[in-house]
């Protein structure tokens, strides 16, 4: 008979762990190859080899030749038949014959060692002989490894990756020290044998991931001394399977991982168990790994049905399903958490000895539909509603018990943010997703709306004062002493705390006369345009006095007008009325008229200025003036004689009425240790402030992100669980900690409404709080998504105790040598939708009847003076901030624009240019190169690809 190496020399079988087990040929040289690579370990060192494997698979056949192919003589030891499945006959031929090798998957060791922890008496003498140990076939536990090692103290533990179609490709050595596996949650496969050669594919481009990237997933791709000859009679599967590499052929495994810092590789998982539940990609080696820390064993499989998919966990466990959903809630993003938790006694394995997920327990789909008894049935008005709401979300359920879990019914992650969208939309309440998540049934949401719809019923409703003179709000306190004391006066004067918002007649005619008749009837109702700010000496604090109503209502704000003959003139106007001070009251409304001198009237293409102080108005202020400009305007609210609260009754009932002590606590505990004068560490072109002065003049720079990053930066929102502030505020961090470690503790200001009543969403005044949002963390041991939640946890925290004024806030800490500062506040933090004004944002309309005819007039908001050419210098506006980071967010259009305003006290241009383009690339690094796993296993200063600004 004439052979070669190419000759056919056994037909071997694959295990089935990934479906219907395939016959495999192998030839003369695959085999020797396969056979002498593992020779070449110099690991077997002859004694006893126990053969455990099933002869349908090609490790029954390492287990014969291993004898013969020791460095020194060796002995087989044979089960009787079924002896790997009986524990108790499996151990006494182990301690009978004195074995010295063994080679089993992680299932089989994992059942001998339970086995020997329960029941037999002798297991601390079993495998004292032992010295060898050999696994392949799947990933092992630490945990497992560890507990052999206390039964086989003296025994030498290989890991030896490899797949029926080429032997043991790739392994690594442990030595004798039980420490090793105390503290690792998993373990590399190591490098590839003597003789064989592997490659990490990158299936999104089909690059080679090179061993020096770590932490990119990849499919391995094997060649070299063992890989098989073809699948027998099945070609096609053969050609699925081969592939062509620099003029090599290789074999595409199936199997996922990626490199470590030692350049070893590490088992992720298989391509065939990877699971995509509403557009997520999800590794169950993941959710498992989570859970194996609490249960026995575990597995995670999706289920389909009428065509929803559904995360199902099979576990060994004692604890309750409610434990299990809970503890996942707690480390898992809500789309990994399972719908489904199933029970079993056991695991079933195949003759292999590996987990038989063919026969794994059947979901009761017809659960879903099972009659309700009238106990379970909608007892209240509250449980009939949501009843309704969980038919329109649950499509494929008929009957619902109040006290079934939504999970029970199929639900998911999913389920649950269509039901708090739904919530919201009905009933005007935003639940907290992790409460809908962890009380989950009918009757537990009908309790949780209940209770926010009566959360307001025991307070004291606030009512109008009718005051005219008191002590000024914290807010206005903090506005006015900024005023008098932090910024430098310049010459001419300007206006820190001006906020102009620019209109353009886009159709129509704007009548001038009407408009200020409208304005001054704003003025009139709402006393906070008439308020009067002075410090009182003997009284030692700043008071507001409300200015009584004359014949001239325009004295309290100012009126002007200017002629332009193009655009370009509109950005010089533009920017003049954001350093001019106003001139009389809060408000001034400046009226562009473009080529035309008809002052009563401001036709298509004019425009008008409102300009807002900030004591007299936030960003929700300017929303309310102009919805009462619509109604006044069209004299529809004309003889109105409504009382309401005015800004200078919540002023006294800020002072007198609110108990700060819980929010005194909570600030003092999350600023502890915060130094007063503790400035971020960033690239200053003047050097680092000594003080807290400014000019109060700033630049800013505007960027537009690339759509693919915006796409991304949408995609991870949704994936993580977070909103977009969320997500790019921790994206802030990270970006600091790059800059300079000494930001790993660091505070950004964000901005909080202050609208903590329901009296208070129709009051025009100043509300907006700023907040120190402090993290601090370890960027070599804290991972991404560590830094997510903690950033999510601090926002969401922070809110209960957002009422505290800065003025409060400071006086916890506050440094009595150090007045100057502004603590904390030096950079801010911001997203703004490009809709946060709703209608008034795009194009609203102002409608009135004159002379018995109907003139409407349409404005549309107009921002082109933000934009410039790049010969153009950038304009000087004013900022209170050092750094004002505001990210412009158009959500129908899916754009994203980074607003970077800097102080120009301390920064140049060409720095801040600088580090907009590399915040935004450490988007692109962080969310287009990076994978989920990436993020939520590498340390931060792994994560960081961009170079740190010198």
């Amino acid at each position: 008979i004439y052979l070669t190496k190419r000759t056919p020399c056994i037909i071997s079988a694959t295990s089935g762990t990934t479906g219907r087990p395939k016959a495999i040929v192998h030839t003369h040289g695959s085999f020797t190859g396969g056979v002498t690579a593992m020779l070449n370990c110099d690991i077997v060192t002859g004694g006893k080899f126990l053969q455990v494997a099933a002869v349908s698979w090609n490790v029954h056949l390492l287990e014969t030749f291993m004898p013969l192919i020791s460095t020194k003589p060796g002995t087989l030891v044979l089960l009787q038949k079924n002896g790997n499945l009986n524990m108790p006959q499996f151990c006494q031929t182990i301690y009978d014959k004195q074995v010295t090798f063994m080679f089993v998957g992680s299932s089989m060791l994992k059942l001998l060692l339970d086995y020997l922890e329960l029941n037999d008496p002798k297991s601390t003498d079993i495998l004292s002989p032992l010295r060898n140990f050999w696994t392949a076939g799947e990933v092992y536990k630490p945990r497992d490894l560890a507990r052999l090692k206390s039964f086989a103290p003296q025994t030498y533990i290989f890991l030896a990756y490899g797949l029926s179609e080429t032997f043991c490709c790739i392994g690594n050595s442990f030595g004798k020290s039980i420490d090793q596996f105390a503290n690792l949650t998993s373990l590399p496969i190591g490098h590839p044998l003597p003789g064989y050669r592997c490659l990490l594919i990158d299936e999104a481009n089909g690059q080679i991931i090179s061993p020096s990237t770590l932490n990119q997933i990849g499919q391995i791709h094997v060649t070299g001394a063992g890989r098989f000859q073809c699948y027998y009679n099945r070609p096609d599967l053969t050609d699925k399977v081969r592939v062509t590499i620099n003029n090599e052929d290789y074999f595409r495994s199936g199997d996922l991982a990626l490199y470590n810092d030692q350049s070893a590789l590490v088992f992720v998982g298989r391509i065939d168990f990877q699971i995509k539940i509403s557009g997520h990609r999800i590794e169950p080696d993941e959710i498992e790994s989570i859970l194996m820390k609490i249960v026995t064993n575990c597995v995670v499989i999706k289920a389909t049905h009428v065509g929803n998919d559904y995360l199902v966990t099979y576990v060994e466990t004692k604890h309750k399903q409610d434990y299990l959903r809970q503890y996942c809630l707690s480390h898992l993003p809500l789309y990994m958490v399972p719908s489904f938790f199933i029970i079993v006694d056991k695991f079933p394995l195949n003759p292999n000895g590996k987990l038989d997920r063919s026969v794994l327990p059947p979901i009761d789909f017809n659960s879903f539909s099972l009659p309700v008894s009238s106990e379970e049935q909608c007892q209240t008005e509250m449980e009939k509603e949501v009843h309704s709401i969980w038919l329109q979300v649950l499509s494929h359920v008929d009957n619902i018990s109040i006290s079934k879990s939504l999970f029970e019914l199929g639900g998911n992650s999913l389920s649950i943010m269509e039901l708090s969208y739904s919530y919201q939309s009905a009933f005007k309440r935003n639940l907290k997703i992790s409460d809908l998540f962890s009380q989950s049934t009918i009757r537990d949401h009908a309790r949780l709306l209940e209770q926010s719809l009566n959360s307001e019923n025991g307070l004291t409703i606030w009512q109008p004062l009718n005051i005219t003179e008191d002590r000024a709000s914290y807010a206005q306190e903090t506005v006015w002493t900024a005023e008098q004391i932090r910024f430098i006066p310049q010459s001419p004067p300007i206006a820190v705390y001006n906020t102009p918002v620019t209109y353009q007649v886009v159709a129509g005619h704007l009548f001038i006369n009407q408009l200020l008749r409208a304005i001054d009837l704003i003025i009139t109702r709402y006393s906070v345009f008439r308020t009067c700010l002075k410090f009182d000496v003997d009284k030692g604090y700043l008071k507001q006095s409300i200015q009584p109503l004359n014949s001239n209502i325009r004295q309290f704000y100012t009126v002007c007008s200017s002629l332009i003959q193009h655009n370009k003139e509109l950005k010089t106007l533009f920017f003049d009325d954001y350093l001019k001070p106003i001139e009389s009251g809060y408000l001034r409304c400046h009226f562009i008229r473009c080529g035309h001198t008809n002052e009563e009237l401001l036709n298509e293409s004019d425009f008008i200025i409102f300009t807002f102080h900030h004591l007299a108005g936030d960003g929700h202020s300017v929303k309310l003036f102009l919805e009462q400009l619509q109604l006044t305007y069209s004299g529809k609210n004309e003889n109105s004689k409504e009382l309401f609260l005015q800004y200078i009754d919540y002023a006294h009932y800020e002072r007198n009425n609110m108990d700060m002590s819980e929010a005194k606590h909570y600030w003092n505990a999350a600023l502890r240790d915060y130094g007063w004068d503790h400035y971020l560490d960033l690239p200053y072109d003047f050097g680092m402030p000594n003080n807290g002065r400014r000019s109060g003049q700033c630049c800013n720079i505007l960027t537009d992100i690339p759509r693919e990053i915006v796409n991304a930066l949408f995609s991870r929102a949704e994936e993580f669980n977070a909103t977009l502030l969320q997500l790019t505020l921790t994206c802030f961090y990270v970006f600091l900690s790059q800059l300079s470690p000494r930001n790993q503790d660091a505070c950004v200001c964000v901005a909080n409404r202050n609208r903590y009543r329901t009296e208070l969403e129709k009051v025009m005044g100043a509300f907006s709080n700023m907040l120190p949002c402090r993290i601090k963390f370890d960027m070599s041991s804290s991972t991404f998504i560590d830094l997510l939640r903690q950033v999510q946890q601090n926002l969401v925290g922070m809110i209960n105790y957002s009422y505290i004024p800065y003025s409060e806030l400071i006086d916890l800490h506050r440094t009595p040598t150090k007045n100057l500062h502004a603590p904390y506040f030096h950079t801010f933090f911001a997203i703004q939708g490009k809709t946060d004004y709703d209608r008034f944002r795009n194009q609203f309309e102002l409608t009135t009847t004159l002379d018995t005819k109907e003139h409407t007039c349409s404005l549309s908001e107009y921002d082109d003076m933000w934009s410039h050419a790049d010969d153009e210098s950038i304009p000087v506006i004013t900022s209170m901030f050092d750094t004002d980071i505001l990210l412009v967010v158009d959500n129908i259009n899916k754009t994203m624009a980074v607003s970077w305003g800097y102080s120009i006290d301390l920064f140049e241009k060409s720095t801040i240019e600088l580090l907009s383009k590399q915040f935004i690339q450490l988007f692109s690094d962080l969310f287009l190169t990076k994978t989920s796993s990436q993020l939520n296993i590498l340390s931060v200063d792994k994560l960081i690809s961009l170079p740190v600004s010198q």
